[in-house]
């Protein structure tokens, strides 16, 4: 660890002075950086200047899990190529870009050569001074960022891509499951936005980082364009492998193929496969070549999906029932769920009055799952910005809870239920208002419209509407989904209507 006066030492009087090419300087630099802010990674180096890229996912803004940064020190002036050079390639990538002055010369260089270029972020030597001496660099470059960069740009929340740096929060015992159990074949199933791609992504990530992921590959099969039994082998073989022999790869060939992986890459590869409802489903043929490779420990897998790989891992008769470990994602807990509200919000420099009771407020609203609290954060960003308000209070959260595109959103996935039989379940289930759902208060809700199911029938329409954001898993019973949902449905007034309609189908159904 280097110490605070070491640090002082370093940049007050070494780094100003610069360096010649070859130099440690630069090495040294990055190493009081990582200590002191995080990381960071040299991309190249020469006479007063080195370009990294730097990990500031701790500020809760958009764009800061990877920015590109450059320092200038020293005589900086025959390095304006270098900075130019710089900024054309690093601005084509959308990113956010640090240029950071390590002496006064440095400072003058680049205001000069950057006059009007956006999305770049100008350093002092007062600045980084403060930044890696103190402890409150994240408040000092997220208020710097603020100023240069047009605040909705900044705006961290994104329900539309999964979670990444910074805005990933809790499922830290998922996470050690993965890491830790690592010869368990698992299953992460749960409804879309909850965050399973997000977690194995992290989990990807954290092998990365401790330098163990040369066997673990992530194929994504929502980019495979064609998923049946012909297309999808040759399309992960290509993802994991890229050999002209990969273009070749059938299902039957699928076993030969990872077994001749397997020797090239001298150790069992770990295969994270998202978005595998649609290939499980396919056939049972499909299912049965999957549970032969994992028994032949070919490779690990991790599939991530919706209701058709719960079903598959909950069915012995699939062939993969019983050989995969059930992961099912939960809301968020109650901790992490506040700081995925608060801090992008509080990083914007927005303030809360009465933050307890908004919290409170959002985390009953929201059920505490992650898309629902990052709609919930995003338009209440979005409406401070437009109203130039640096304030959240009660007042906000009214406009909020007004709003039709909210209302909208939190009652969208009643819209698409399958049949009239779930959407009866679902609207009796709503109406009766009850946060814990059993089978024996649904047969009872049921009953009042004269219509029964089975049993199993009835636990069958409860895991789908998991799926559907309708009903949430929790501490292994059935609750509501959010609150948001029960409200707005409210607001709307047609549940009655909904009922009769759907009891009308259902009987429709059955004459």
């Amino acid at each position: 660890m280097i110490s605070r006066a070491a640090v002082n030492d370093f940049v007050l009087n070494r780094l100003p002075a610069g360096w010649q090419s070859g130099s440690a300087v630069p090495d040294e630099f990055l190493q009081v950086w990582r200590e002191r802010v995080g990381l960071a990674e040299k991309t190249g180096a020469g006479d007063n200047w080195v370009e990294f890229t730097a990990d500031l996912g701790k500020i809760k803004l958009r764009g800061t899990g990877e920015i590109w940064c450059l320092l200038l020190s020293g005589d900086s002036g025959g390095n304006r190529t270098q900075l130019r050079e710089f900024v054309s390639r690093a601005s084509a990538s959308g990113r956010i870009l640090l240029v950071i002055a390590g002496s006064l010369s440095a400072l003058s260089t680049i205001k000069v050569g950057l006059a009007g270029v956006s999305r770049l972020v100008t350093i002092t030597p007062e600045m980084l001074h403060e930044a890696i001496s103190g402890d409150n660099w994240t408040e000092l470059f997220a208020s710097r960022i603020r100023q240069t960069l047009p605040l909705r740009a900044l705006i961290a929340f994104d329900i539309a891509v999964s979670a990444q740096g910074g805005m990933f929060y809790g499922r830290g015992d998922e996470l050690g499951r993965l890491h830790d159990e690592a010869k368990i074949n698992f299953i992460i199933a749960g409804p879309g936005k909850i965050g399973k791609t997000s977690l194995v992504r992290q989990y990807h990530l954290r092998l990365k980082r401790e330098g163990r992921a040369s066997n673990t590959f992530y194929v994504d099969f929502f980019e495979c364009a064609d998923r049946s039994p012909l297309h999808w082998p040759r399309f992960l073989a290509l993802k994991i492998d890229g050999s002209l022999n990969s273009s070749k790869v059938t299902l039957q060939d699928l076993p030969n193929f990872l077994r001749r992986f397997r020797r090239t890459l001298g150790s069992t590869p770990t295969l994270i496969l998202d978005e595998m409802d649609e290939i499980i489903s396919h056939s049972e043929n499909t299912r049965q070549l999957l549970a032969s490779i994992e028994k032949q420990e070919l490779c690990r897998f991790i599939f991530c999906g919706r209701g058709e790989v719960y079903k598959a891992a909950r069915n012995s008769q699939t062939g993969l029932g019983g050989r995969f470990r059930l992961m099912r994602l939960e809301p968020l807990d109650e901790a992490s769920a506040c700081r995925l509200f608060s801090e992008p919000l509080e990083s914007l420099g927005l303030k809360f009055l009465d933050r307890e009771k908004i919290l409170s407020h959002v985390l009953h609203m929201t059920g505490r799952l992650p898309q629902l609290i990052q709609y919930y954060g995003q338009s209440l960003a979005e409406m401070a910005v437009r109203a130039s308000s640096y304030t959240l209070d009660a007042s906000s959260i009214e406009k909020l809870n007004n709003d039709f595109e909210t209302a909208q959103y939190f009652t969208s996935p009643l819209e698409d239920l399958s049949s009239p039989e779930i959407k009866l379940v679902a609207y009796c289930l709503l109406q009766d208002q009850s946060n814990q759902v059993s089978i024996a208060r649904l047969q009872s809700l049921l009953a009042r419209q004269r219509i029964e199911f089975p049993v199993e029938e009835l636990k069958r329409f409860c895991d789908e509407l998991v799926i559907m954001n309708v009903l949430a898993w929790q501490s292994d019973a059935y609750h509501i989904a959010n609150a948001g949902l029960g409200f707005y449905i409210k607001r709307f007034g047609f549940l009655d209507r909904a009922i009769e309609e759907a009891c009308r189908q259902v009987w429709k159904k059955r004459v």
